[in-house]
């Protein structure tokens, strides 16, 4: 390893007693488990001699440590119509339009917000030894609004911390068949992939997670309700489906039946109006966290894009 060294840190008084992972990881900027891989593979040394993570450390000991070699991703970074809400050297909000997909997957390697960051972000640092933005959350295709991915390693894992905890705030707003009478209602299934479709998911699975989703009713339009919901949990397609199952399928949702819903409208205006809507009206309007390296409280709202808020404007002025 001595001709592959790329840093030299010296253990002072004050690290006395320290794991070496935890040592190493408050100096390089990599996550722990990253630097706990490192050690596992015999890329760091004390003495001379490979150690473990967990060694603790002594006053005046050397620690050789080497860079992680760093992979470019085989993507081509692209300039996309996505509008950035805030960044910073460590992290990136952005409103993602619908119709945009998060990740690159076979067969469909451009085009999606994994490539607008790549181009975008000129100050991306290895992720587990890809030059890669790192995707904290997620949103569906067809899902519009806010979205954070971080530009370094140790700041994603920071922030993974955040959201296993449930510290994250994400609120959404969806336009769903069906008046809801209660003002607030909390939705408590467990989710799971549907046990006959692969490509669904639902809270009659045999395999389901524990979900959570609460549900604020903002308005009543006919057979129409506009609510706001907020994630407890994070499922693959969590709100879609709790409101689906519910009996309250999001207006445009083909996946979860709310297109079956437009043909049971009882109002023939309101029906040929639905009839236009060509993507489920879901949008995530506001999230609160954290800086995961500053500590700063972190407050972003963005309004509903233009085909969102033009049916909502109808339903207002129609039946409001």
């Amino acid at each position: 390893m001595n001709d592959q060294i790329k840093e030299t840190f010296e253990v002072g008084p004050e690290d006395a007693g320290v794991r070496l992972d935890y040592f190493l990881a408050a100096r390089t900027g990599y996550s722990r488990s990253r630097i706990a891989k490192q050690i596992e593979n015999g890329e760091v040394e004390i003495a001379g001699r490979k150690t473990a993570a967990g060694k603790k450390l002594k006053a005046g000991e050397f620690v050789y440590w080497r860079e992680p070699e760093i992979h470019k991703v085989d993507l081509i970074p692209e300039d996309l119509p996505v509008e950035v809400v805030y960044e910073d050297e460590y992290l990136i909000v952005v409103n993602k339009p619908s119709g945009l997909v998060v990740h690159p997957a076979p067969g469909h390697p451009s085009g999606t917000l994994v490539n607008f960051l790549l181009y975008h972000c000129k100050d991306l640092k290895p992720i587990a030894g890809e030059l890669r933005p790192g995707i904290v959350h997620r949103l569906d295709k067809d899902t519009s609004g806010l979205l954070i991915a971080m530009k370094d390693e140790k700041a994603l894992a920071l922030m993974r911390e955040q959201f296993d905890r449930h510290e994250v705030h994400k609120e959404y707003r969806a336009l769903v068949f069906g008046i809801i009478p209660k003002d607030e209602l909390t939705i408590d299934l467990p989710i799971g992939r549907h046990d006959k479709d692969r490509k669904r998911f639902s809270t009659k699975s045999k395999r389901g997670k524990p979900s959570v989703t609460h549900i604020k009713t903002l308005a009543r339009y006919s057979e129409i309700s506009l609510v706001s919901a907020v994630l407890e949990t994070g499922r693959t397609h969590q709100i879609r489906v709790h409101l689906s199952d519910s009996k309250y399928p999001i207006v445009g949702d083909k996946t979860y039946n709310g297109d079956r819903r437009v043909n049971k409208i009882l109002s023939k205006k309101l029906q040929e109006r639905l009839q236009q809507v060509k993507r489920f009206m879901l949008h995530a309007k506001i999230l609160r966290f954290k800086h995961p390296v500053t500590g700063e409280e972190l407050s972003f709202t963005q309004p509903e894009p233009e085909d969102f808020s033009d049916l909502l404007q109808w339903l207002e002025e129609t039946y409001g």
